[in-house]
């Protein structure tokens, strides 16, 4: 049995990580080892930034406490799935050898795997990460909207102005196989100063499913209208809202990465912080070469 209470950092800076928010660099693990081949096992988020999340995290639906059964041939993960060693989600894909020909799901139903053929896109590279394979996309570009506001495009650009509406800032140009219909919007409000606004809510739909990331909120988010405390599964687990470190993010299997972060440091913290990340792989064509549009 483990228990977890609050973990704040992941990575001391003789590992390579930052400073001032504790991540990055060589991450820790936790999990357990029988010091043989077979018997072993990494919670999820080990070797990653994620592993700061771990006390939200659970297989027996107590957050923070994972349990689990050793003395049989098989280590039993109660609420997930366990393959060579690792712990999947319910809902998870991963593929199973170097070559991602077959992809394979933890399914929602006796925490049983399925596999299928389904081998990376062209635009895509098969990587293994902690003891597994997924593809990855070959690149990744971001928008960053921070202060108060300023916009730093996917293609690099950068531009300030104070408009108060919605805008657009990620969706795809047209309909590419395989890939769902998505976007994310962002929502600013006047500051309080004449002619200065920052970030208010962030909004993405996926999946047909509308999820809001609001200013100020801590540990929750809105979906479909519904208040959910984090970390929330969506479409068995192919979207995942969760925090990380003092950000909300919401990710999907295909590759969109957004990012909230609440406090900064310097000029952010005196514009109260307001950050927002939008990540897509080079196999997501954007919308246009600025990547904002004001609705």
């Amino acid at each position: 049995m483990f228990n977890y209470g609050e973990i704040i950092w992941s990575t001391g800076t003789a590992s390579g990580g930052d400073p001032l928010t504790g991540l990055g660099g060589t991450t820790a693990q936790s999990g357990f080892n029988g010091g043989d081949i077979g018997h072993f096992f990494n919670l999820p988020g080990s070797r990653s930034n994620e592993v700061v999340n771990i006390e939200q995290s659970t297989n027996v639906n107590v957050p923070g406490r994972w349990l689990f059964r050793v003395d049989t041939e098989l280590i039993d993960p109660a609420n997930g799935c366990s393959y060579n060693g690792r712990y999947y989600r319910r809902g998870e894909n991963f593929w199973l050898s170097d070559q991602c020909l077959q992809r394979c799901r933890c399914l929602d139903i006796d925490n049983e795997v399925q596999c299928q053929e389904a081998p990376c896109g062209q635009l895509e590279n098969c990587e293994q990460q902690e003891g597994a394979f997924y593809c990855q996309p070959i690149r990744t570009s971001t928008c960053v909207v921070f202060g108060d506001p300023h916009y730093h495009t996917f293609d690099g650009f950068l531009y300030h102005f104070q408009g108060t509406c919605s805008y657009l800032l990620a969706r795809p140009c047209w309909e590419v196989t395989g890939l769902p219909f998505f976007s994310v919007e962002a929502k600013n409000e006047n500051r309080g100063i004449p002619s200065v606004s920052w970030l208010r809510d962030v909004t993405v739909e996926v999946y047909g499913h509308r999820v809001m990331l609001p200013k100020g909120s801590l540990g929750t988010v809105q979906v479909d209208g519904l208040t959910k405390t984090v970390p929330v599964q969506l479409q068995l687990g192919a979207i995942r809202v969760y925090q990380s470190g003092v950000a909300v993010a919401l990710e999907t299997d295909f590759g969109l990465l957004v990012t909230r972060k609440r406090g900064g440091v310097g000029r952010q913290l005196a514009s109260g912080g307001h950050r927002l990340e939008t990540t897509v792989g080079s196999s997501t064509k954007l919308m246009d070469r600025s990547g904002i549009a004001e609705q």
